[in-house]
């Protein structure tokens, strides 16, 4: 490590600690007592304001308690800051869609007019592929506050019969939807609801019993407890391609043999999955599910035959 990248490290590291002693740095970066002294006197030239006090309990103190490293960035790394926002844009219906164009705009403008051009330059030479929402959710930021607040909330879905007293642990987007993962704090089983669905979205002043940490071990081992319904599907080369591009973290594929898992909630959707590979795809097994993806194909011939 060179001496510009250790001054680098240690305004990092003072950053977050305002009182500390030589034997810190020393010890902090495997350098010598000498070296340290000649660090801080080059840190204090950077503008680093600190003082030293003596004594048993003695060591240095930093003045200034605001951050020590200014944020600056490269022109590469500005351009994928914009790279990343004019992506994220194309979700029309999300948690942060109001916040782009300003956190966008407001970048822009603090760019000299040269790095201004150039940006300019970048992204009108990237198109993006507009996958569109296919049902907004309106309550998404609700949901996010109250996942990440830890907070306890209660809702009606189109999708269940009773109403759910529920803490949240994820949001997920797929294929045009958002859904919401948690656990019923009433039946202690998991749930995955469309976002679309909810309705009567309340959330309460008490905070919720589980940690996020514990929320995602309950989950998980909720869902190694729900009956699986095993699957193996023999693909081609170009199916092979279209699973790459899409496909739920349950399965997996090696060679031709594309196998996984799906529960008995997860029937219509699985057979929706399949369809999608059109030719590319020979179910092998089970027996039910190839009986389920043909009583679906038959229903579609019928419309035209």
């Amino acid at each position: 490590m060179n001496k510009a990248e250790r001054l680098t490290q240690e305004l990092t590291y003072l950053n977050n600690h305002h009182h500390f002693h030589l034997q810190d740095l020393e010890d902090e970066f495997s350098i010598s007592k000498r070296t340290t002294l000649r660090d801080l006197n080059a840190l204090e030239k950077m503008g680093l304001a600190f003082y030293s006090t003596h004594g048993k309990y003695g060591g240095y103190q930093i003045i200034n308690h605001g951050p020590l490293i200014p944020v600056t960035f490269a022109l590469s790394e500005i351009a994928a800051i914009f790279f990343a926002i004019d992506a994220l844009q194309i979700l029309s219906n999300n948690p942060f869609q109001q916040s782009y164009p300003r956190i966008a705009r407001r970048l822009f403008d603090t760019l000299p007019e040269e790095q201004q051009e150039q940006i300019k330059k970048q992204r009108s030479a990237v198109q993006y592929y507009n996958v569109p929402i296919i049902h907004q959710s309106l309550n998404l930021n609700s949901l996010l506050t109250a996942i990440i607040n830890r907070q306890e909330v209660s809702f009606n879905s189109l999708q269940l019969k009773t109403k759910v007293k529920a803490q949240l642990l994820s949001l997920l987007y797929r294929n045009g939807n958002w859904f919401i993962n948690g656990i019923s704090l009433d039946t202690h089983t998991n749930f995955r609801l469309r976002c679309d669905l909810l309705t009567n979205f309340i959330i309460k002043k008490q905070t919720a019993p589980y940690s996020l940490h514990q929320l995602a071990v309950l989950y998980r081992k909720g869902h190694s407890q729900v009956t699986k319904i095993h699957f193996t599907c023999q693909v081609t080369k170009s199916g092979q391609e279209h699973f790459l591009k899409n496909h739920y973290p349950h399965m997996t594929i090696n060679d031709q043999l594309l196998t996984g898992y799906y529960t008995d909630q997860e029937a219509k959707y699985m057979v929706d999955y399949l369809l999608s590979f059109g030719s590319q795809l020979i179910i092998l097994s089970p027996a039910r599910l190839k009986k389920e993806y043909c009583h679906r194909l038959k229903q579609m011939l019928a419309h035209y035959c």
